[in-house]
């Protein structure tokens, strides 16, 4: 099992989550949590949070829950439900596996802005196994 330093050396690969600003809050197997502070790189035209920035931070704090205990996990399937529009600057995203099977897990991430959830994000991951 990894421990949560050994998960954020891991993630810092992510350079794309690294821009964001996203940091890992918690992780554990099944679970993970992770805010993101919300700048003007981070809007739209409109002066809301961009959808994408909303997707990226669910989809990345369900990778650190998913690959916690997992050789790799990734992402095959999401839907996104945008319940309304952030009203703090930062975002908070707490992931929690639904279930899984050999190959297979389920998740479901909440986004939420301090006030409440603004999204709710299933994913469905495909466990990649280890070489040997």
């Amino acid at each position: 099992m990894k421990t949560l330093d050994e998960i954020k050396e891991f993630f810092l690969k992510d350079k794309f989550a690294q821009n964001c600003r996203i940091e890992i809050l918690r992780a554990t197997d099944g679970e993970a949590e992770c805010v993101m502070p919300i700048t003007d790189d981070h809007k739209n035209a409109v002066g809301g949070v961009q959808g994408g920035a909303i997707f990226t931070l669910a989809d990345y704090t369900f990778a650190i829950a998913s690959n916690f205990n997992c050789d790799a996990c990734v992402s095959v399937s999401a839907s996104v439900s945008y319940i309304r529009v952030a009203k703090t600057d930062t975002l908070t995203a707490v992931a929690m596996r639904l279930g899984e099977s050999k190959h297979m897990a389920f998740y479901e991430v909440k986004v939420s802005d301090g006030l409440g959830v603004i999204a709710s994000v299933k994913i469905d991951g495909y466990k990649i196994q280890a070489k040997k």
